[in-house]
């Protein structure tokens, strides 16, 4: 059997010791991140809609596969209540580059829908919407699937052993669907499988078919303060989950001179952090604003603006 070297190839020592200390942390269907997280996937676990197969407080519990090579990975999912997919999510490594496209499938390999991600961070959750929303029915097996064009996709084994339940949503064990997660070289339908795989990809439910209302800003620092020290961390907190690749930083004096940083969000705060890449010079004024923001149905955010002074003397620093 010709079996593609990245899910058949020989295990290094170092590899062997990884993958007992994951069996070892977390049970199987289970990565490490969730078991550190105390969400472990059982029925009942809280997840108000719009909703995801996990949290965005977690994430793979290794790196990206070394295969390189386009391939579609997807997740066979069901709800236990009729409502709409409004788009998917997949986790994104720095080494998982390109353009990549989001779909829903039917059981049997129908595309339902499809769209582009943009505007994409660097790696975490990357989150496209549907131009329309696509009414699905309870108990029915669809697939939510994503390209990636370069592979280097997040792959943990065993991780769909166990079915993955959270909210209405639920990824059913792969022995109970006849394989779970899914794949294939190139693009099209995902329908091949390799050692219960989960690839971190998944639907976003809602159980209606329109937007809800815009997230509202519940606070930012330093807000319209003097005196600023110049390796100030700026802060916005949302009042609902937004999609984390659509939260765009800006810190910039005069039409051209925009400060790089890194920007973080968590989702169990609402706090979005942009840490400066370098200081901003003293005494000094700067606009920064915050744009893009959108909840997990697609609500925008209107643009966030504010100003602020940095300090003027040394011994303010």
């Amino acid at each position: 059997m010709n079996i593609p070297w990245p899910r058949h190839h020989r295990a290094t020592l170092p590899t062997i010791l990884a993958l007992l200390l994951a069996l070892v942390v977390a049970a199987p269907g289970t990565s490490r991140a969730a078991a550190d997280s105390g969400d472990t996937g059982a029925i009942g676990d809280p997840a108000a809609c719009p909703c995801t197969l996990w949290p965005s407080t977690i994430g793979p519990t290794f790196g990206p596969d070394p295969d390189t090579a386009a391939t579609e990975l997807g997740v066979k999912f069901q709800a236990d209540r009729a409502g709409y997919i409004l788009g998917v999510r997949f986790w994104k490594d720095v080494a998982n580059t390109g353009t990549h496209t989001g779909t829903l499938w039917s059981e049997a390999g129908v595309q339902l829908a499809t769209a582009t991600f943009i505007s994409e961070s660097e790696s975490g959750w990357q989150q496209v919407n549907f131009a329309q929303p696509v009414a699905v029915t309870a108990g029915t097996t669809y697939v939510a699937s994503y390209h990636a064009p370069n592979g280097r996709y997040s792959n943990d084994q065993n991780g769909l052993t166990a079915a993955r339940v959270r909210g209405p949503l639920t990824a059913p064990a792969s022995e109970a669907v006849g394989g779970n997660g899914v794949y294939v070289y190139g693009s099209g339908f995902p329908n091949s499988t390799w050692n219960d795989s989960n690839y971190w990809v998944e639907p976003v439910f809602g159980t209606t078919d329109t937007r809800g209302p815009a997230p509202k800003v519940l606070d930012f620092f330093p807000k319209g303060d003097r005196e600023v020290p110049v390796d100030t961390v700026f802060t916005i907190t949302f009042d609902r989950e937004v999609q984390p690749g659509t939260i765009h930083w800006g810190v910039y004096r005069g039409e051209t001179d925009n400060y790089r940083g890194t920007t973080t969000y968590d989702p169990t705060t609402g706090v979005s952090t942009f840490v400066l890449d370098y200081a901003l010079e003293r005494a000094k004024s700067y606009t920064v604003d915050v744009v893009g923001v959108k909840t997990l149905d697609g609500a925008l955010l209107s643009e966030v603006r504010w100003s602020v002074t940095t300090v003027g003397s040394e011994s303010r620093l």
